[in-house]
């Protein structure tokens, strides 16, 4: 089985087992083949890895207030590189920074200072 399949089994047993949250959004990290990142209700941004999909990897709040409802990753330069961006139902954007898994695959470049 291809790990996006095995992530489709991590995504739907992520709703089967949080009844009361739900998925807002979802995107695989830019720096891993393996790494999604869950969006919830809960304002939470959830890293799972799909080859050991049982806990999340990590754990953020995507917003201190309101209701986060999208987000993005930025550019491919500078930080930027490494930040999440996350907007809330009012149109207020919070930036969280660096969001990585563990284990990432990245270009020199970005480890220059």
């Amino acid at each position: 089985m291809c790990s996006r399949c095995f992530s489709c089994w991590l995504v739907g047993d992520f709703v089967n087992t949080l009844h009361s949250l739900k998925m807002r959004h979802v995107m695989w990290h830019p720096f891993s083949t393996r790494h999604l990142l869950v969006l919830s209700s809960d304002n939470k941004l959830r890293l799972y890895d799909v080859a050991a999909p049982d806990v999340e990897e990590q754990l953020f709040v995507a917003a201190s207030r309101g209701e986060a409802m999208a987000f993005t990753f930025g550019a491919p330069r500078g930080w930027d590189t490494f930040t999440v961006f996350v907007v809330t139902h009012k149109g207020d954007i919070f930036a969280l920074c660096p969001v990585l898994p563990y284990v990432w695959y990245g270009m020199m470049d970005y480890c220059q200072v």
